[in-house]
């Protein structure tokens, strides 16, 4: 690696790590900005600039890694939660499914009357259920809004789809231990309290998992 090369790529590196901890979308973000500079020194090495003095002048203009970083936090939060919205929508339309197996297709299939008094939990799973879409919704709306988040305030933004996500986790942490109950009603078989309870845990769990916007990272520390 060239010297020129060497710098552009240390310019880069600073900027990923004040950017915070490199998610997915931290690193898309990086890598069109690595785009930009080699488009930027190629053009300036064609108007007879050497190879250290066009990334010279190609980082000199995009300005210092401290304030690109700022200027590019709020497109970081916004891919992150872009991504963690899809993932919530996903994990809704799975839970809708298992519901749909649960308290209509395995009744039919096992010849079963479809009567919602003599279907426990139905009227709670429903309640629970708009409460997961509605999240769900409001998790892909407050993502996409380019406009908030090109606001100095888009902050808050972070907080609500943190919110509505908790709000996901708790609707499937109530809905899937209903879910389970019901299915094993529909096959002849009692479902222990205990067993219940550890669904509605590793329900909640596994959607905290799945929300969240890239491995190992939080929506929350995107705000430092």
């Amino acid at each position: 690696m060239s010297q020129a090369s060497a710098g552009l790529e240390e310019y880069l590196d600073e900027l990923g790590k004040r950017l915070g901890r490199r998610p997915e979308a931290v690193r898309d973000v990086v890598d069109e900005l690595r785009d930009h500079l080699l488009e930027a020194t190629d053009a300036h090495r064609a108007r007879g600039a050497g190879a250290g003095g066009a990334v010279e002048r190609a980082l000199r203009e995009l300005g210092p890694a401290a304030e690109v970083a700022e200027s590019l936090r709020p497109v970081t939060a916004q891919r992150c939660a872009r991504s963690a919205a899809t993932r919530a929508m996903l994990v809704y339309l799975i839970v809708f499914d298992l519901g749909f197996f649960a308290f209509l297709l395995v009744p039919v299939m096992r010849s079963a009357t479809l009567d919602p008094a003599s279907m426990p939990g139905l009227e709670l799973c429903e309640w629970f259920g708009r409460l997961g879409l509605v999240s769900a919704i409001a998790m892909l709306v407050l993502s996409r809004s380019h406009r908030a988040w090109s606001r100095r305030g888009w902050r808050p933004l972070i907080g609500l789809i943190l919110g509505f996500g908790w709000l996901l986790v708790l609707s499937n942490a109530v809905v899937a231990p209903l879910l389970l109950e019901r299915l094993a009603l529909a096959f002849g078989l009692w479902l222990p309290l205990p067993w219940m309870l550890a669904g509605g845990l590793a329900a909640g769990f596994a959607t905290a998992l799945l929300v969240r916007p890239a491995p190992g990272v939080r929506l929350r520390q995107l705000e430092q």
